[in-house]
């Protein structure tokens, strides 16, 4: 037998919620990413808001700049890395964030 139309229309229903939580919790998800992903990334102030694009570029740059220092083998002062460490709390999935420049 098949539902009746109610049936369906709820079913239809707890569906769509279904699927509107699970884009909630993906929308977090990748916002935590992100906010971890900008703490990472050293003088830019804590306050500041960066957009997503903003804040995949200066990862970019950031990154070249530290593959730059090894090819060069050399390290990058404390006064072009500030602060020298930089730290987020644990997060639930366990992962840590930390950058720490040897000088």
């Amino acid at each position: 037998t098949r539902p009746t139309t109610s049936a369906r229309s709820e079913q239809h229903h707890l569906r769509k919620q279904h699927q509107r939580e699970q884009d909630k919790s993906r929308t977090r998800s990748l916002n935590i990413a992100f906010c971890r992903l900008r703490s990472c990334l050293p003088e830019i102030p804590k306050d500041t808001k960066l957009t997503k694009i903003r804040t995949l570029r200066y990862a970019i740059s950031y990154i070249r700049q530290l593959m730059d220092a090894v090819d060069d083998n050399r390290v990058p002062s404390v006064d072009q890395t500030s602060p020298k460490t930089s730290c987020v709390p644990s997060t639930p999935d366990g992962l840590v964030c930390s950058v720490v420049f040897l000088t």
